[in-house]
């Protein structure tokens, strides 16, 4: 069964995991200064939480399938990092995910992402 729940701290290396891993559908599609490293790793994490992104998961009795970050940003909620296990991309995971942030937002938002992103 799905379930979309606030992360903790004890789901960092899953977190980091996951984005790097969906980051991979990206190679060949950013540039490659992005793509020929870890995308993120556990510093730079640790950096955006700190700096007020909050993670979501979606999981079920498989694990974490996929996150999404918001941060408040003045005025505007931003939904940043949002990525899917890509063994699990195409099943409606990210889309539940905007769903379900989306509804918890009132006011300005900003979806930033790369162009190559579908």
């Amino acid at each position: 069964m799905r379930k979309i729940r606030k992360c903790e701290e004890s789901d960092l290396i899953t977190i980091c995991k996951i984005i790097n891993d969906g980051a991979t559908a990206y190679q060949g599609k950013i540039p490659e200064v992005f793509t020929n490293k870890v995308y993120m790793d556990m510093k730079h994490l640790k950096s955006d939480i700190q700096a007020g992104v909050t993670f979501w998961a979606l999981e079920d009795d498989d694990g974490i399938k996929g996150v999404m970050g918001l941060q408040n940003i003045l005025d505007v909620m931003l939904i940043r990092h949002a990525y899917v296990r890509t063994d699990s991309q195409g099943e409606g995971i990210g889309s539940a995910l905007l769903t379900y942030l989306l509804a918890l937002i009132s006011g300005r938002i900003l979806v930033g992402t790369w162009a190559a992103a579908h």
